[in-house]
């Protein structure tokens, strides 16, 4: 479906570091539907690091803030240094959810094949998601 049309007060979206440049499809999307203001925000934001996130309030869209994160470029040489950048990025991102107050959060996919991560990947990035966000609960 389209991210741009989800009611939510908040949106976990991918993007590049250089954030001038070409964005992942669902950021992409994003900015289309977005209002100037919230476009003017991204691009004067500039950068993002990668294990980063980076919060921007949106008018135009049913979501509220938008979290943009740098996931890293994965490399089968260093399968443990990928794998903690983009727990955090995904950790960073609820961090910046829990101090807005973020009650519903869509979450994007930060990781791509595009940046070379296989789907065993995920799966163990979405284990410990899941222990993040049962403590998050209970916090």
């Amino acid at each position: 479906g389209n991210i741009a049309k989800v009611e939510a007060e908040g949106c976990l979206s991918s993007c590049v570091e250089m954030l001038r440049e070409k964005q992942p499809a669902q950021t992409r999307e994003l900015l289309k539907h977005g209002s100037q203001e919230f476009q003017k925000e991204v691009f004067n934001t500039y950068r993002c690091i990668t294990g980063e996130a980076v919060v921007m309030r949106t008018t135009l869209l049913p979501i509220r803030h938008i979290i943009l994160t740098a996931g890293p470029k994965y490399n089968p040489r260093y399968v443990t240094a990928a794998e903690n950048t983009l727990y955090g990025c995904y950790r960073n991102a609820f961090n910046i959810a829990l101090d807005k107050k973020i009650e519903t959060l869509t979450i994007g996919k930060i990781h791509n094949h595009h940046k070379g991560y296989p789907d065993v990947t995920w799966r163990n990035t979405t284990i410990a998601l899941r222990r993040y966000v049962s403590c998050w609960i209970t916090a």
